[in-house]
């Protein structure tokens, strides 16, 4: 016996060639990576946004929509379908538009910072910095007072292609300063402004980076970065909420789309939890109201439940309700489509026989039939068949799924038990 824990020489990416795919199209998760996600046309709930958004931008009138759907039927895919669409084609700093996917409320607003933070994620939130100080170097030519390092002769291409280079030829803390002063006066805790700054300081970025996700530095770690304190709780992660908003507002990004997934986790936190949470969400929906549009995802059981409390949460969150169905055959097929055509190979549109042009292949129409009358239109086991369907065929040297293959596909991870 080897020595050797693995062979190595077995681990090798898959090669999705022999069906003209780059790789397996379909997400390894009931809940999609960020990117790539499609959907299918899904009429309605299209038009209520585009309209929803336009109300936002052009108005400035944030909105709540309570979107309403079983578990399976694609709640948490058409969230992430908005998300995508919305960063990829409005987030901009010209009147931009960021949207967030918060996967669950938690139990406080605090979890909700931390969601949102963690959704943004550390790039974009380095990126946020670097527009600032790209502007402060711009409009400010007194910049030069803070670079001490006499090799900088373009302090902005050093920020943005060396910014390691950057950081330690200037005098950090002055700088921020003067950022500070110049430009965030109204910010309610400066630590904010300086967390992102010190996001771009390497000895430091680490600790930032936990500073923002609300995990406990010690005093030793605060004081690298100048920092006054952790946050700690609600209260705390609502301010650096407001102060990120109000920098995001400064920079161009004017508003946001915030997608709220689970929301009937609220159903299991006691009476007292529950409606401290449910004010604090009402709090921030009055004080963004025209910068938000919030969309609450729920089971018609658990908003059933949560509308029988008539508080100041609840009458705020009935102005719009949207039912999302289980997907048609029709919608089943547009999303499968979508997904294998942007993973396509080049040379598919040239092969022959005329078959291999179709949009479906690898899948036969019998295969698909099946899929979907064992998926019920539920969007999780649809695409979660159709990546076990791919590697199934490409394990045994198949190029077809056919009826057979999506039969023996259901049977062993029992996708055909009824929902």
């Amino acid at each position: 016996m080897s020595n050797d824990f693995m062979n190595l020489s077995k681990i090798k990416l898959k090669d999705y060639s022999s069906i003209f795919l780059k790789n397996n199209p379909f997400p390894m998760t009931l809940v999609p990576s960020n990117t790539p996600v499609f959907t299918a046309d899904r009429s309605k709930e299209r038009k209520h946004y585009e309209q929803k958004l336009a109300q936002l931008i052009n108005n400035n009138g944030g909105s709540i929509t309570i979107l309403k759907g079983y578990y399976g039927s694609g709640k948490s895919h058409l969230l992430y379908a908005i998300k995508n669409y919305v960063n990829q084609n409005l987030f901009n700093y010209d009147n931009g538009v960021l949207s967030v996917y918060i996967r669950t409320p938690g139990n406080t607003i605090l979890n909700f910072y931390q969601e949102f933070i963690s959704d943004i994620a550390r790039e974009q939130l380095e990126l946020f910095a670097k527009r600032i100080l790209s502007s402060y170097i711009d409009n400010n030519k007194k910049i030069s007072k803070f670079i001490f390092d006499k090799k900088m002769t373009d302090p902005k291409k050093d920020l943005n292609e060396n910014t390691s280079k950057f950081m330690e030829g200037v005098m950090k803390r002055d700088m921020f300063d003067d950022v500070l002063n110049t430009y965030f006066k109204e910010l309610k805790n400066n630590d904010v402004l300086y967390g992102l700054f010190y996001l771009l300081v390497p000895s430091s970025s680490a600790y930032a980076w936990k500073w923002f996700l609300g995990a406990k530095l010690s005093r030793s770690e605060l004081s690298t970065m100048q920092l006054n304190g952790n946050i700690t709780n609600g209260r705390e992660a609502y301010t650096v909420f407001e102060d990120l908003v109000y920098i995001l507002n400064h920079i161009g990004v004017k508003h946001l789309v915030l997608l709220i997934d689970e929301f009937e986790k609220l159903t299991l936190l006691s009476k007292n939890i529950r409606e401290t949470y449910q004010d604090e969400f009402r709090h921030l929906i009055d004080d963004f109201a025209s910068k938000i549009l919030i969309t609450f995802a729920i089971t018609p059981y658990h908003w059933t439940q949560l509308i029988r409390e008539d508080n100041a949460l609840i009458r705020r969150l009935s102005e719009y309700e949207l039912e999302l169905d289980y997907f048609k055959k029709s919608e089943m097929i547009e999303l499968i489509e979508q997904y294998l055509k942007h993973y396509r190979t080049e040379n598919f549109k040239n092969l022959e026989p005329s078959n291999y042009k179709d949009n479906l292949y690898p899948f036969s129409d019998e295969s698909l039939d099946i899929m979907y009358d064992a998926s019920k239109g539920a969007s999780n086991r649809i695409l979660r068949t159709c990546r076990e369907s791919i590697e199934y065929i490409i394990d045994k040297n198949q190029n077809v799924v056919t009826a057979d293959v999506m039969k023996d596909v259901l049977r062993v991870n029992n996708n055909d038990l009824p929902i």
